[in-house]
């Protein structure tokens, strides 16, 4: 059979219109289920389609609900109610924040900030600490998914355990990863024995660091010294008390159980 140009220009045009009107008719069916689009007649399978930002807060802020009806210990509430106040606050966003701790980690005449910064970094949560002075920075320390026992057994039945996991980590990240601060006077008044013991361990650190100094000098040190202590680490277990020595510019450990 032959058919003119103008009559198979028609024909295409006609049959593109069909496939149009079909496809739009399947997207007006649609329901969304994950990563997928069901529809009567049609699946499409979407990989960078978006979840449901809004459906997954309302689930997970229900279920934070219930485990404050269903767990009683003050610890378990406590951490609960931690835990919501972290998912409404980053949700939506970029899950990177940074808290700032004040201290007088050189003497009490000036007052210093360290900056604690909690971020995402892939499959880790990652705390990073630094103390800058006159623009120069004079300390870091970083380690990564910071630990805190919790009664986990109010997460590990639910289904999006590995979205919990890391809104766990996180939430223990910006409440008990950021240094804690003590005075000195009030440290030592504990024990009277204890000085002896704080003194043995700054000349070990220090020798270990390769620098010499008679106990005299040490001990001497650590009686005049007016700044703060340092507490900072996975706050299971944290990694001892610090005290910043001058004339090396590094904080030497004062006291690790």
């Amino acid at each position: 059979m032959y058919f003119k140009k103008s009559h198979l220009l028609y024909i295409n045009q006609l049959l593109l219109s069909i496939l149009l009107i079909l496809f739009v008719s399947c997207f007006n069916n649609t329901k969304k289920k994950g990563s997928t689009i069901v529809s009567e007649g049609c699946t499409i399978k979407l990989e960078e389609f978006v979840e449901d930002n809004n459906s997954d807060t309302s689930y997970f802020i229900s279920e934070c609900k219930n485990m404050l009806s269903k767990y009683t210990e003050e610890w378990d509430k406590k951490f609960i109610l931690q835990l919501i106040e972290t998912y409404e606050k980053f949700s939506n966003k970029v899950l990177d924040t940074v808290l700032y701790t004040t201290c007088f980690i050189e003497t009490n005449e000036r007052l210093d900030t360290i900056q604690t910064r909690i971020f995402e970094n892939g499959d880790e949560i990652v705390v990073h600490y630094s103390w800058v002075k006159n623009g120069e920075l004079l300390w870091e320390k970083k380690f990564t998914n910071p630990y805190l026992w919790v009664n986990y057994d109010m997460f590990f039945d639910n289904k999006k355990w590995t979205k919990w996991e890391k809104w766990i980590t996180f939430t223990i990240g910006i409440y008990y990863a950021p240094p804690d601060i003590q005075k000195i006077d009030e440290f030592l008044s504990l024990d009277i024995g204890l000085k002896e013991l704080v003194v043995r361990m700054g000349l070990n650190e220090l020798q270990e660091l390769g620098f010499t100094i008679d106990r005299e000098s040490y001990e001497q040190y650590v009686e005049n010294f007016n700044g703060n202590l340092i507490v900072w680490g996975d706050p299971e277990g944290r990694d001892g008390l610090f005290i910043w020595y001058e004339p090396l510019q590094k904080f030497v450990c004062f006291y690790r159980p």
